[in-house]
């Protein structure tokens, strides 16, 4: 069988190989994001008497029918192949869970998808930013890959959805990332891995309340960390959200608030705008270039499709 296909990120990726057979301890490995991200979920050892396929099926049932609160799963050790069997193309568990796996640590995350609001959700989004690039003549331009699995140094970690522009091997330009039930935590570790170690320039997350109709969705980049020197150069930089939209139901509609980081200050905005020149590397060169805009309109679509999920109603 064909397995995922591998991004090879240069500027974060180092040389571990891929057999996984170092035994560095968990706890000298936090300081990275997503060792962060399994210390915060907990590992346990992987099952004995059944296997990783059935276990993540089971809590994949448990979510649906509101028996458990989270999406992830963490177990180590697991081997290298065991991941790859996983997170084949071809394997079943792929399709309702995304994995993220250390070389080094074989720390195997698990998140897991456990209705079609995920999925209905990812492919409205991936259509709107379709849809976008299309008005600027760039659809052609700009590489959808998918959950394509991408090296972060000795991590692999896939993506709900992420984009490049075409020819370009190396950072992304945007990732997705969705969650539901307690995930906020968790979301923020993820755009920070994908951002702190420059892997994607931008991160947009999307939080998805599974008890009432209420959806929050920010963008997520490298700025100026607060703690920088004015004198310093280049400054400090840390990943942090500067924009933020919330879509609530309510009995008189959709509303969608939110608020926008712009020369330090925070204004209102109903709309999520994603930079030209992060998702293309360039600047404009046509009339018709300009920022992504997610519209007040596009948004409230993105709400529906989510809340018209059966599987959201179990909630």
């Amino acid at each position: 069988m064909e397995s995922k296909r591998t991004l090879s990120n240069t500027s974060s990726s180092t040389s571990s190989g891929t057999s996984g057979t170092s035994n560095t301890s968990l706890s000298s490995v936090t300081h990275h994001p997503l060792a962060s991200l399994a210390h915060l979920i907990g590992p346990k050892p992987p099952p004995q008497n059944s296997s990783l396929p059935t276990v993540i099926e089971e809590h994949r049932q448990s979510l649906i029918h509101g028996h458990t609160k989270s999406d992830y799963l963490s177990f180590h050790p697991v081997c290298f192949e065991e991941f790859e069997n996983l997170s084949d193309d071809e394997s079943s568990t792929s399709k309702i869970c995304r994995f993220t796996y250390d070389l080094d640590t074989k720390i195997l995350i698990c998140k897991v998808m456990p209705s079609q609001a995920y999925e209905r959700a990812i492919k409205f989004f991936d259509l709107l930013i379709t849809l976008e690039l299309h008005t600027m003549s760039l659809h052609k331009s700009v590489l959808n890959d998918g959950a394509a699995r991408v090296e972060i140094g000795s991590w692999r970690k896939e993506a709900d959805s992420c984009w490049r522009p075409r020819g370009i091997t190396g950072k992304l330009s945007l990732v997705l990332e969705m969650g539901m039930f307690e995930t906020k935590a968790h979301l923020a570790i993820v755009a920070r891995a994908w951002v702190e170690t420059e892997s994607a320039k931008l991160v947009v997350t999307v939080d998805i309340n599974r008890t009432k109709p209420e959806i929050t969705l920010k963008l997520w980049k490298l700025v100026p960390s607060p703690a920088s020197s004015p004198l310093r150069q280049p400054p400090s930089l840390t990943a942090s959200y500067t924009q933020s939209i919330s879509l609530m139901r309510t009995e008189a509609g959709t509303t969608v608030s939110g608020k926008v980081l712009k020369n330090g200050e925070w204004t209102a905005t109903t709309s999520l705008e994603i930079s030209f020149i992060d998702m293309m590397g360039r600047l404009p060169a046509s009339p018709l270039e300009r920022n992504i805009v997610l519209s007040e309109e596009s948004l409230v679509e993105l709400a529906e499709v989510i809340w018209g999920s059966k599987d959201w109603q179990r909630g």
